[in-house]
Order: C-alpha cells, then structure tokens, then sequence
C-alpha cells in the first residue's frame, strides 16, 4: 500500500510542475498550421471545383 501511495504521491507531484499553458499553446499551434494547410488546398482547388461544377450545371440545362 505505501508503494501505490508513493506511486500517487510522484504522480502529482509531475502534474503540479507541469506549465498549464502549454497545452493551450500547442493546439493554437496545431489549428494555425490546419488552417494554412486549408487555406493552400482550397487556393489550389478552387478553380479546378469551380470548373467541375459549372460543367455539371452547364450539362443539366
């Protein structure tokens, strides 16, 4: 039993000198390198979409 207590008693101890920001920083991070990589695909895409689309409505009418 005093093992497991020791065992808990390290545990929070890591917990408490973890930074708490970090974790807030690393998915701000994470969403700014998403919306990059979105904003690159659709710049990419876009007029390759729009075409296929304005085909697709040009064969309905």
């Amino acid at each position: 039993m005093t093992a497991l207590r020791a065992l808990s008693e390290q545990l929070r101890a890591r917990l408490d000198s973890c930074q708490p920001g970090q974790g807030l920083l690393e998915y701000g991070l994470i969403l700014v390198v998403c919306s990059l990589a979105a904003v690159v695909l659709i710049m990419s895409m876009g007029p390759k979409v729009a075409s296929m689309f304005s085909g697709a409505a040009a064969s309905l009418q």
